[in-house]
């Protein structure tokens, strides 16, 4: 079994190997200005590159965080392209192997993601923070603030948006955010309404409710405007798009209770599997973070478990948690 998958290591290493280095072994300049390893928004574009038709599947190893981080963008199926060197790495791990088998090639595309860059590339030495591929907040107030410009962003693109056709939020997630902020049933809506009031004045609302707004911010969601539909959820993390608003084929025949309307939504599962927003694997995910920086003592009815672990921030203080399974 072992010289089977070797020998398919070795077929593998040769259909990808690259051809003729030396030829681009000279970046231009233009090149070399597409790897800017410590902007954000460079970041998120490779990130959006990547969809899950074209990279479906990949172990935790390849996850398009880690490519995006080594400045890979998405081409194709299983295929990576930079377009610094711009060489191709073609990650297509073959189903029939063993489990040994398939690990020994996800180990060998993940040394890869670095060394398969042209000598002469600034990403071959340089990728971007491993930061970038994790939600971490190092303050309270980066937290609560993250949720506020959410909210603002949201509200902006949203201006014109009636609730009452927009998706209904899961219930079973409103309940453990809430549970999770320690905001009781009777306060969620003032609770809300002081959140949203912090990220926009009132008079630029939109008729969405409070608990809404908070609940899409916290849980990395925003609102935008879509040519093909009226409105879309976003998350720039895992570049999911989800439908919340469907345009009416006939706006002014068609009854406001026959109009398209989605199921509910549930903020986590729709995330896909790796988003930081909804798992991480050395920390909190990104929606107990949020929701835990909106735990501050000005906040109504503020409820301090007595079951609470701390979470520690980058500048030293921490916040009780309450414990969740």
């Amino acid at each position: 079994m072992e010289e089977a998958v070797d020998k398919v290591l070795a077929v593998w290493k040769r259909a990808t190997a690259p051809s003729k280095k030396s030829v681009r072994a000279q970046l231009d300049e233009d090149n070399t200005a597409k790897c800017r390893p410590n902007n954000w928004d460079d970041f998120l574009s490779r990130v959006r590159t990547f969809t899950s038709l074209n990279w479906f599947a990949k172990p935790l190893e390849l996850d398009l965080l880690v490519c995006a981080q080594h400045g890979w963008i998405n081409t194709g199926p299983d295929e990576l392209h930079c377009q610094c060197c711009h060489e191709k790495l073609h990650c297509f791990i073959d189903s029939r192997l063993s489990q040994e088998g398939a690990h020994k090639v996800v180990n060998a595309l993940r040394e890869r993601l670095t060394s398969y860059h042209l000598n002469t590339c600034p990403w071959r030495e340089n990728p971007s923070p491993a930061s970038f591929c994790h939600l971490r907040f190092w303050t309270i107030e980066e937290g609560s603030e993250a949720v506020l410009r959410s909210i603002e962003l949201t509200c902006i693109e949203a201006v014109d948006v009636d609730e009452s056709h927009l998706v209904e939020l899961d219930q079973t997630f409103l309940e453990e955010l809430f549970n999770n902020i320690g905001i009781v049933k009777e306060e969620q809506t003032k609770f809300c309404d002081t959140v949203v009031n912090k990220a926009i004045e009132a008079s630029t609302k939109p008729n969405i409710a409070s608990t809404t707004l908070v609940a899409m911010a916290v849980s990395g969601w925003k609102l935008k405007q879509h040519p093909d539909v009226s409105m879309i959820l976003q998350c720039d993390y895992c570049n999911r798009s989800v439908v919340a608003l469907q345009k009416s084929q006939e706006p002014e025949q068609e009854s406001t209770s026959k109009r398209m309307k989605p199921n509910s939504f549930h903020p986590l599962e729709q995330h896909r599997w790796f988003c930081p927003w909804q798992r991480q694997v050395e920390e909190q995910p990104g929606w107990k973070l949020c929701a835990h920086a909106l735990k501050v003592p000005d906040i109504p009815s503020y409820k301090k478990s007595a079951d609470t672990c701390p979470i520690k921030y980058g500048d030293g203080t921490s916040i009780g948690v309450s414990e969740f399974a």
